[in-house]
């Protein structure tokens, strides 16, 4: 459909030609400019191949938020083999086997307490060294073979793993190009893990945009204000609660984030209150987007579209993407940037409109707009209920900030609404005003005020782990 003509290794590469001695990848202990970073990829993946890993090999990676996990996982595509995206708080071998995924790894990289561990013994990145040649790179494997996996975040249901070959993910690179707000010698910041596909989507960005990335040392507001004062970083991508989070923080705080020019949202849904709040509050032009694990780039925005466009919905269908809405509302898509298949599945066929399990509709204008999840779908005593549409009814008055339904077994109705709320500073919640705005089947069977809501670890809210609160 859409033949790509490089490889991740390629675009590095030209990315070392034209800016060698520019950052690339740095905190505050270090940094690697770009011809740095391609010379280490060389050097580490030279050091793997010597301890056998080979092309196709499934090699478990400790997603961590750091630059020694970007680098890795470039050496795994250069070699060819399978970098599975883990969760750094687990070994690998262990993360695998509690997602029920039917994979065995044939070799681990975990991040221990002394450092980086291959297969259980020490292993040091072979850093290159200033002024080193730096040889153009490319890839060892297949672009429609398995590059990456990556698993999804189990908040509604069964965590599954998404396998990716270099030609879904190159072309999601070359899909965002114009919903992403790039412009030259942007600088962004790295909040959230590499094991999400999120984080792995701004890894891949950066190299084909030839982008700077800065990793924060711990993902405190403090930290990320100070983060982007002192460097004078242009971009971030974040999810909605990180962004309310830094929005108040800098109204109470007053940080000084001036050089911040656009933040991509996405991963989650916000109001249309929440969202000019955001982009008022931290002075920049904020983006939605709106992609999966299984096809990372569908719908977005850029800095170009009106604010209203940006604040109500998730942007226009990207050029290498078409989207159907199915009888039901069900958003379906065919794209270039679609997965290959799930681990132990058939692989998908592209030819197909692929189902997200998300509910919407397209606008006259041709902006996409989310209604809700289709598994958040609420069916009381026969009567479909919309846990999004009651929370968009209950995030509408004065003193609710964050709110999450959840349909939960009920022996007489079936299912039944049940939610969490947390309040506004300052404000008492009022049973009465609730009652006035939700009708008598949208009435949750319990509402708990609570202080935060649950989140996962990519900070999306956890819908499954509510409805084990009210089981």
């Amino acid at each position: 459909m859409h033949p790509i003509k490089k490889d991740i290794l390629e675009y590095l590469s030209e990315y070392a030609a034209a800016r060698p001695e520019e950052p690339y990848l740095f905190s505050e202990e270090e940094c690697y400019t770009s011809a740095e970073t391609l010379e280490t990829v060389r050097k580490t993946a030279e050091r793997l191949a010597a301890l056998g890993v080979k092309a196709e090999d499934y090699v478990g990676l400790a997603g961590t938020r750091t630059i020694e996990a970007v680098l890795l996982f470039l050496t795994l595509q250069k070699l060819g083999a399978v970098a599975v995206m883990c969760d750094p708080r687990q070994d690998a071998v262990s993360y695998v086997k509690e997602t029920g995924a039917p994979l065995t790894l044939d070799h681990a990289i975990d991040f221990g307490d002394g450092g980086w561990l291959f297969d259980g013994q020490p292993f040091p990145i072979l850093r290159a060294e200033a002024g080193e040649t730096v040889e153009a790179l490319t890839c060892d494997g297949d672009f429609y073979k398995p590059g990456f996996i990556i698993f999804t975040s189990g908040s509604t249901g069964q965590t599954k793993g998404v396998i990716h070959t270099p030609d879904s993910y190159i072309n999601h690179m070359r899909n965002y190009y114009v919903a992403g707000g790039y412009e030259a010698g942007d600088k962004s910041i790295m909040l959230l893990p590499v094991f999400h596909i999120f984080g792995v989507t701004q890894i891949l960005d950066s190299v084909l945009r030839q982008f700077a990335i800065y990793f924060p040392a711990e993902i405190t507001l403090d930290s990320i204000c100070h983060g982007i004062d002192r460097y004078g970083l242009t971009r971030l991508g974040f999810v909605p609660s990180l962004a309310l989070a830094m929005a108040k923080a800098k109204a109470e705080k007053g940080y000084r984030i001036d050089t911040m020019r656009v933040g991509v949202m996405a991963g989650a849904p916000s109001t249309r209150e929440q969202f000019n709040y955001i982009e008022e509050s931290l002075g920049l032009k904020l983006l939605p987007a709106y992609g999966m694990s299984e096809c990372p780039g569908i719908s977005g925005a850029g800095p170009q579209e009106p604010a209203d466009k940006r604040a109500s919905s998730v942007g226009k269908i990207l050029p290498m993407t078409q989207v159907k809405i199915a009888d039901d509302g069900e958003i379906t898509i065919r794209s270039a940037g679609l997965f290959y298949g799930y681990v132990g599945e058939e692989p998908v066929d592209r030819s197909q409109f692929f189902p997200t399990g998300d509910l919407g509709y397209l606008d006259e204008e041709g902006f996409l707009h989310i209604t809700g999840r289709k598994k958040d779908i609420i069916i009381r005593n026969g009567n479909n209920l919309s846990a999004a549409a009651i929370e968009r009814k209950l995030l509408s008055l004065p003193f609710i900030a964050t709110a999450a339904v959840v349909g939960v077994t009920d022996p007489v109705c079936g299912e039944i609404p049940a939610a969490l709320v947390t309040l506004k500073n300052g404000a008492s919640y009022d049973e009465a005003v609730v009652a006035s705005v939700l009708n008598k089947l949208e009435m949750p069977r319990e509402i708990r005020v609570v202080d935060s809501l649950p989140l996962n670890s990519v900070g999306k809210i956890d819908k499954q782990g509510i409805k084990e609160l009210f089981s």
